[in-house]
C-alpha cells in the first residue's frame, strides 16, 4: 500500500501541471484573437479613409486636377515684341524698330509631307519668296536632305564598304556628298521656283511641330491672299515680325550688332542657352555688339500663347499674356561728335594713303573718353579701300584689333619706374646708345645727353625708359657686355601696365574685346623693347583707358558705351538700369603724385617736345606720341617691308582733364612730320572745347 500510495500522488501532480499548461494556452489564444480583431478593425478604418479620399479626389476635386493635367500637357509659345530703341547721349535716335507682315505656319494635325510640299509650291506661285541669301552650301544641304537617293549615289561602293567597316564616319560621308554636289547638278535638279518651294518646305518643318516663320516682309496684297485662301494654305496665318532700322546705315553698324530675323531664329551655337531662358527657335535675338550685350533689356517681354486644334486639325491660338516692348538704351556716344571724327579721319587719310611709302596704310582708329566717368564719347574707325577709294566703317576695330603702340606707352614705363623705386622724380640719366653684346644697338631717335624724367617723356627718350627697365630687372649695364636681367621683371612690368589699362580687358560693354598679344620670346633685348611699346600689343580702347587713368590721377575706370536703359511712362523717362562709374583699380591715393608728374611731362610733349606746334596752345592739352617699327611681309612679292605704326594719346585741359584721346594709324608714314592721329587730336580737342567748354 505504501508503494501504491506514492504512485497515486505522482499522478495527481502530473494532472495539475497539464491543466495549468492548457489554461495558459487558452489565455494566449484569447490574447491573439483580440489582437486580430483590433488589427482587422484598424485595417477596415484605413481602407474607409482611403476610399473617402479617392472619392474626394475623383468627384469633388476632379475639375482641379483635370485643369492641372491640362497645364502640364500644354506647351506655351512666345512671339516677339518690338525691341527697344537706341539713342545717343543727346536723345538722337540711332536704332529703331519697324513691323512687317509675315506668314507663320502652325503645323496642322495629320497633314502629310506631300500636302505640305504642295502648299509650298502654291505659295511660291502667289507670294514673292526671296532666296538671294541662300548660299551654295545651303542648297547642297537641301539636296542631301530632300534628294537623299540621288545623294547616296554620289558615294562609291568602296567608300560605302569603308563606311560599314568603320573606316569612314558619318561626317566623312556627308563631306564627300558636299564635295560632289556641283552647281550644275543643283540646276538640273531644281528650277528657281522649285528651289523656292524646297526652301519654304524646309522653313515649314524647321521647328518640328512648333510654329515657324515661313515668309517675312510680305505685301498687304500677298497677306490678304493667304488669309482669304486658308482652305488651301492650312496652318498658314498672317502675323507680324519686327525689323531693326539703323538710322545712319553702315556707320557704327558692327558696334550696334544685328538682330536675327524670325526665319533665322536663335543661332544654333547658342540654342541651348536661349531655349533655357524661354526663347523659341523662331525668336529674334541680338547677335554681336550692343544688341547681343544688352539682349535682356532690349528684347522686352514676349507675348505668350497656347495652341489648340479644332475638329479639322487646324491650329487655334489662345493668348496667355500680352508682352511688353523692350527697354530703350541711351549711349554714352555723342553722335554729332562721332560723325565729326569720322569726317576728320577720312579727310586726313585721303591726303596720306597715296604717298609712296603709305601703300600699306589703310586703317585708323580713334577712341575718345570722359576720363572721370569712363564714358566713351566717340569711337571711330575707318578702313580705306584702294580699289575704289571708298571707306568702310570699322569702329569695332578699336576693341578687336591690337597693335604695337610705340612710345605712347612710355607714361606706363615711367610709372613703373616710380612705383618700383627704379627712378626718382627729377632724376637725370645719360641718353646715349645702349650697346649690349650680340644685340643690335638701341638708342633714342637722337642723343639728348643728360635728361630728366620730364624731358624723357617730352622728347621721347628710348634710352631713359630702357634704363628704368634694366633697374627694375636688377641688371647692371656695361657697354658691349652681356646684360643679365631677372626675367620675372616682365611680370612686374605687365602688372603695373595693367593697372593703368594696358594689356588687360577694359570692360567695354560689347562682346569680343581683344586683350592684345603678350610677347613670349623672353630675352633682355625684348624686355628693353617692351619699355618703349615695341613688344606687347594693345587695342585702342586700352590706350584710351591708360591715358584716362593718368588724366584722372590714378583711377582705372571701366569703359562704357551704354549709359542707361529706360522706358517712357506718359512722357516721363523711367530709368531701370544705369551703368554708373565702375573703378577697376584705384592708385590715386598711393601714387597720385606720380600721375601728376607724368601729366606734367606730357604737357611738355605738346608745349615744347615732339608735338610742339601741332596742337594749338589754347587747347591746353597734354599727350604722348608713339612710333612702333613693324615688319610687313608681302606674300605675292615674297618681300618684307619696314613700316611704322603711329599712335597718339592725350588729354585736355591739362589743369583739370575732361576729355581723353587715343588713336593709332597702323603703317602710316607722316605728312610733313606730323601723323594723322596728332592732326585728328587737335581737331577733337577743338570740337570738345567749342561744344562742351572747359
Amino acid at each position: 500500500m505504501f508503494k501504491l500510495g506514492k504512485k497515486e500522488k505522482k499522478s495527481y501532480r502530473l494532472k495539475a501541471v497539464l491543466e495549468e499548461e492548457n489554461r495558459k494556452k487558452l489565455q494566449n489564444a484569447l490574447i491573439s484573437y483580440h489582437r486580430m480583431i483590433f488589427l482587422m478593425g484598424l485595417i477596415t478604418i484605413v481602407i474607409l479613409v482611403l476610399l473617402g479620399r479617392v472619392y474626394y479626389l475623383t468627384i469633388n476635386q476632379s475639375d482641379y486636377y483635370a485643369s492641372k493635367l491640362l497645364i502640364y500637357q500644354t506647351t506655351t509659345y512666345t512671339s516677339s515684341v518690338p525691341r527697344g530703341s537706341i539713342y545717343d547721349r543727346n536723345g538722337k535716335e540711332l536704332v529703331s524698330t519697324t513691323s512687317d507682315l509675315a506668314i507663320m505656319y502652325y503645323p496642322t494635325e495629320g497633314i502629310t509631307n506631300e500636302e505640305e510640299m504642295n502648299m509650298a509650291k502654291m505659295l511660291v506661285k502667289n507670294v514673292d519668296i526671296d532666296i538671294s541669301s541662300l548660299s551654295l552650301r545651303d542648297k547642297k544641304d537641301y539636296f542631301i536632305l530632300y534628294c537623299s537617293e540621288e545623294a547616296e549615289k554620289l558615294i562609291t561602293d568602296d567608300e560605302w564598304t569603308a563606311y560599314y567597316a568603320g573606316e569612314l564616319k558619318d561626317n566623312d560621308i556627308y563631306n564627300l556628298k558636299l564635295e560632289r554636289i556641283t552647281e550644275d547638278l543643283l540646276d538640273e535638279t531644281w528650277s528657281e521656283d522649285e528651289l523656292k518651294a524646297v526652301h519654304v518646305y524646309y522653313l515649314m518643318n524647321k521647328n518640328g511641330s512648333d510654329p515657324s516663320t515661313v515668309v517675312e516682309g510680305v505685301s498687304e496684297k500677298e497677306a490678304s491672299y493667304v488669309a482669304e485662301h486658308s482652305d488651301i494654305y492650312k496652318g498658314m496665318y498672317v502675323s507680324y515680325t519686327y525689323e531693326r532700322i539703323y538710322s545712319y546705315g553702315y556707320l557704327f553698324k558692327n558696334v550696334f550688332g544685328k538682330v536675327t530675323s524670325s526665319t533665322q531664329g536663335i543661332p544654333q551655337e547658342n540654342s541651348n542657352y536661349y531655349l533655357a531662358l524661354g526663347y523659341q527657335m523662331t525668336s529674334s535675338v541680338g547677335v554681336g555688339g550692343i544688341e547681343e550685350q544688352y539682349e535682356e533689356l532690349l528684347s522686352g517681354t514676349p507675348n505668350e500663347y497656347t495652341i489648340d486644334y479644332d475638329d479639322y486639325g487646324n491650329a487655334v491660338t489662345n493668348e496667355v499674356s500680352t508682352g511688353q516692348k523692350g527697354y530703350n538704351l541711351t549711349l554714352t556716344i555723342d553722335w554729332d561728335f562721332q560723325e565729326y571724327i569720322n569726317e576728320r579721319i577720312e579727310y586726313y587719310m585721303k591726303r596720306s594713303v597715296n604717298l609712296t611709302e603709305n601703300e600699306h596704310y589703310q586703317d585708323l582708329f580713334v577712341t575718345i573718353v570722359d576720363p572721370n566717368t569712363g564714358e566713351i564719347l566717340a569711337m571711330a574707325g575707318k578702313e580705306y579701300n584702294r580699289s575704289d577709294g571708298s571707306f568702310t566703317d570699322y569702329a569695332e576695330g578699336n576693341y578687336t584689333r591690337a597693335f604695337a603702340m610705340g612710345s605712347s606707352v612710355k607714361g606706363a614705363t615711367l610709372f613703373s619706374g616710380y612705383k618700383y623705386g627704379a627712378v626718382k622724380m627729377g632724376e637725370y640719366m645719360m641718353d646715349e646708345p645702349i650697346k649690349i653684346k650680340d644685340t643690335p644697338e638701341k638708342a633714342s631717335w637722337q642723343s639728348y645727353g643728360y635728361i630728366n624724367d620730364l624731358d624723357a617723356i617730352a622728347y621721347s627718350s628710348n634710352v631713359y625708359m630702357m634704363h628704368i627697365v634694366i633697374r627694375i630687372a636688377g641688371g647692371n649695364y656695361v657697354e658691349n657686355q652681356a646684360l643679365n636681367l631677372d626675367y620675372d621683371a616682365y611680370k612686374k612690368l605687365r602688372e603695373s601696365f595693367g593697372e593703368l589699362g594696358l594689356g588687360v580687358l577694359t570692360g567695354i560693354d560689347v562682346p569680343d574685346e581683344s586683350v592684345g598679344v603678350k610677347g613670349s620670346n623672353i630675352t633682355a633685348g625684348n624686355m628693353l623693347d617692351f619699355a618703349i611699346g615695341q613688344y606687347d600689343t594693345y587695342t585702342t580702347v586700352q590706350l584710351a583707358q591708360y591715358i584716362s587713368t593718368i588724366a584722372n590721377g590714378g583711377k582705372r575706370l571701366k569703359l562704357n558705351l551704354v549709359k542707361d536703359a529706360w522706358y517712357n511712362d506718359n512722357g516721363e523717362k523711367i530709368v531701370v538700369y544705369n551703368n554708373g562709374i565702375t573703378v577697376l583699380d584705384n592708385l590715386s591715393e598711393e601714387y597720385g603724385t606720380y600721375f601728376a608728374r607724368i601729366r606734367q611731362a606730357m604737357v611738355g610733349t605738346v608745349n615744347y617736345g615732339t608735338v610742339h606746334g601741332a596742337i594749338s596752345s589754347d587747347l591746353k592739352a597734354g599727350g604722348k606720341t608713339g612710333t612702333a617699327e613693324v615688319i610687313i611681309y608681302e606674300k605675292d612679292e615674297n618681300k618684307t617691308y619696314c613700316r611704322d605704326n603711329r599712335a597718339f594719346v592725350g588729354f585736355a585741359p591739362y589743369d583739370n582733364p575732361r576729355v581723353a584721346f587715343a588713336c593709332v594709324a597702323p603703317n602710316q608714314e607722316t605728312v610733313n612730320g606730323v601723323s594723322d592721329c596728332i592732326l585728328i587730336a587737335n581737331d577733337a580737342f577743338r570740337y570738345y572745347k567749342e561744344n562742351y567748354g572747359y
